[in-house]
C-alpha cells in the first residue's frame, strides 16, 4: 500500500469517513503518476494564528479535503483515462464542459465534508449523486453553514492540459464567507483564509507565508472576462478608448480559473476583474471572497455591496469587481452607477 508521510491512503479513509474504495484508482497505474513527485496532504504547517481559531478543524478538513481532491485530478490527467467529457447548460444557456474528473473529485469532497460537518449544507457546481447527501444538498439554503464547493475550476484547462485549473472549498455562515481554500494540484500550491485571522499561501509542504496585498502601481492591468463584450462599456470609460478585440488581446490577461484570477490580484501580479452578467455561480468566488479580503484587497457585486452566499438562485446576479486597489475598486463602482443612471435615463425617453 503507498504510504504518505506514514499515513495511509486506507487510513486516511478512515479518518475522513470515507471508503477505502474511493481511493483505489490512486493505487493504479503506478508508471503514470507518482507520489514521490508531489508532496503528501500535510496540514501540519497551518499558521497558530488560523491553528487557535475557532475554524481550525474546518480548516485541517478543507486543506486535506483540497489536497486529495487534487491528487485525484493529477491522476486522471496523467493517466490518459478517457475524461467522458460532456456538455452542461450554464448561465443564459451558454454551454460549459464537465469531465469525469468534476464528478470524482466532487463526491469525494462532498462526503468528506459531509462525514466531518453532519449538520452543514453543502452547494457544488456540480450534481451531487449520493442518496446519503440529500438532506445536505437539498436544504443548504435553510442551514446557518454552508460549504460552497468548486471541485474542479477551470475545467477547459484541465481539458487542454493546462496547469491553472483548481480545488474550491469554501463555508459561508449566514450568506457571508469565513474559510477559503483554494488549491492548484499541479503547482502543488493552495491559498487560504479565515475570517479575522489572515490569508496564507502554502507551496508544498512548505510553510505559509502571510499573504497582504497592496496597490500593483498607476497602470491597470486587468483580467480578461468569459466574454469581453459584457464589460466593454465598463473598460470603455476607465481607458477612456475604445474596446476592440484586438485591445482586448493586447492590454487583457487570459487566467482560465476564476479562483487563480482573485489570487493572481492578491500577488499583485494582475490588479482588476470585473463581471457584469450573472454568469458566474456562488462557488466560483465564496473561496476567494475571504481570501482576497483578509489579504486586504476588495470585492463586491457590481452594486458595490458583498456577496450574499445565501442566494437561492446560487448566481451572481449583478456582477463581481475585484481589486487590491480601492481607488480602482471605487472608480469601477462609480462607473457602473454613471452607466446604470444614463440607461436609465433612455429607458425613460
Amino acid at each position: 500500500m503507498l504510504v504518505m508521510k506514514g499515513i495511509t491512503f486506507k487510513l486516511l479513509a478512515l479518518l475522513m469517513a470515507l471508503p477505502a474504495s474511493s481511493f483505489s484508482s490512486l493505487t493504479q497505474n503506478q508508471s503514470a503518476f507518482s507520489f514521490h513527485d508531489h508532496s503528501s496532504p500535510d496540514i501540519s504547517n497551518i499558521p497558530s494564528s488560523i491553528a487557535s481559531s475557532e475554524f481550525a478543524h474546518e480548516m485541517q478538513v478543507a486543506l486535506l479535503t483540497a489536497r486529495l481532491a487534487g491528487i485525484v485530478l493529477l491522476q486522471i490527467q496523467r493517466s490518459g483515462e478517457d475524461l467522458q467529457v460532456e456538455e452542461k447548460e450554464g448561465y443564459n444557456y451558454l454551454l460549459s464542459p464537465v469531465t469525469i474528473a468534476d464528478m470524482r473529485a466532487n463526491l469525494l469532497i462532498c462526503r468528506a465534508l459531509n462525514a466531518a460537518f453532519p449538520d452543514d449544507g453543502i452547494l457544488s457546481e456540480e450534481k451531487v449523486q449520493d442518496p446519503a447527501l440529500e438532506h445536505a444538498v437539498s436544504q443548504w439554503q435553510t442551514l446557518e453553514r454552508v460549504w460552497i464547493i468548486d471541485p474542479l475550476d477551470g475545467t477547459q484547462d484541465f481539458i487542454n492540459k493546462g496547469h491553472e485549473y483548481g480545488v474550491h472549498i469554501g463555508l459561508s455562515m449566514n450568506g457571508k464567507s469565513v474559510l477559503g481554500v483554494n488549491y492548484y494540484p499541479e503547482l502543488d500550491l493552495a491559498y487560504y483564509a479565515v475570517k479575522g485571522y489572515g490569508a496564507y499561501k502554502q507551496s508544498g509542504s512548505a510553510p505559509a507565508t502571510e499573504l497582504r496585498t497592496r496597490p500593483s502601481g498607476a497602470e491597470i492591468l486587468p483580467i480578461r472576462n468569459t466574454d469581453p463584450k459584457e464589460t466593454a462599456q465598463i473598460y470603455q470609460e476607465l481607458f477612456q478608448r475604445e474596446i476592440t478585440p484586438e485591445v482586448v488581446q493586447e492590454m487583457f490577461f487570459a487566467i482560465g480559473s476564476c479562483g487563480m484570477r482573485i489570487c493572481s490580484i492578491v500577488e499583485r501580479r494582475r490588479n482588476l476583474y470585473v463581471s457584469t452578467a450573472a454568469r458566474g455561480g456562488l462557488w466560483d468566488y465564496c473561496s476567494s471572497d475571504v481570501i482576497i479580503r483578509e489579504a486586504g484587497g476588495f470585492i463586491s457585486d457590481m452594486n458595490g455591496n458583498p456577496i450574499d452566499y445565501c442566494d437561492e438562485s446560487s448566481r451572481l446576479k449583478h456582477g463581481t469587481v475585484v481589486s487590491n486597489d480601492r481607488v480602482l475598486f471605487e472608480k469601477v463602482l462609480e462607473i457602473k452607477r454613471n452607466l446604470d443612471k444614463q440607461n436609465l435615463i433612455v429607458q425613460r425617453t
